[in-house]
Order: C-alpha cells, then sequence, then structure tokens
C-alpha cells in the first residue's frame, strides 16, 4: 500500500491508471436512496480501475457498469470479503 500527498487533478487517470483496485465507500446517509454519482466515482471508472464500492444507494453505477463489485457499507468483513474477490481476478 502506498499514500500519496495531493495531486493536479490532470494527474489523477495517469495514476489510477496504475492501481489494481479502487475503493470507494459512504455511510449510510437516507438522501442517497434518491442515488449516487460521487465524482471519485467517475475518474475510477475513466481511468478503467476496477472498484470496489461500499455504498448503499437508490441506485449502483459499479453494478451497472459491470466495473467491479458492490458490498455492504460500513461493514469491515464485507469489505475484506470483497477486496478478497477482486484479488483473485485482478492481476
Amino acid at each position: 500500500m502506498r499514500m500519496f500527498g495531493p495531486i493536479a487533478k490532470r494527474q489523477i487517470p495517469s495514476l489510477l491508471a496504475r492501481f489494481d483496485v479502487a475503493y470507494i465507500g459512504l455511510q449510510r446517509v437516507p438522501i442517497f436512496r434518491f442515488g449516487i454519482a460521487p465524482n471519485k466515482l467517475m475518474d475510477y471508472m475513466m481511468a478503467g480501475c476496477t472498484v470496489l464500492s461500499a455504498i448503499e444507494a437508490g441506485n449502483d453505477p459499479v453494478g451497472e457498469a459491470g466495473c467491479g463489485l458492490t458490498v455492504q457499507p460500513e461493514s469491515a468483513p464485507a469489505i475484506i470479503d470483497g477486496l478478497r474477490r477482486l484479488a483473485a481476478t485482478v492481476g
């Protein structure tokens, strides 16, 4: 695992292209029942990343696009299981 300082927005696609899996998680919030479209998720998808999503919402962009796996939010066991499942398929 590596941690990075801030980078310019224009550098994000080239950085994400080096990732095997990109994670996005949000807390359960009632307003999400209407759907979500986080900028970070769109960056991940445009870069062609496999996405692990831990978000409960009225829509599932990751599942709909077939670009990764959606797991139960706020659940460490579900996130760990999702990472293991993706690790078995990403190479």
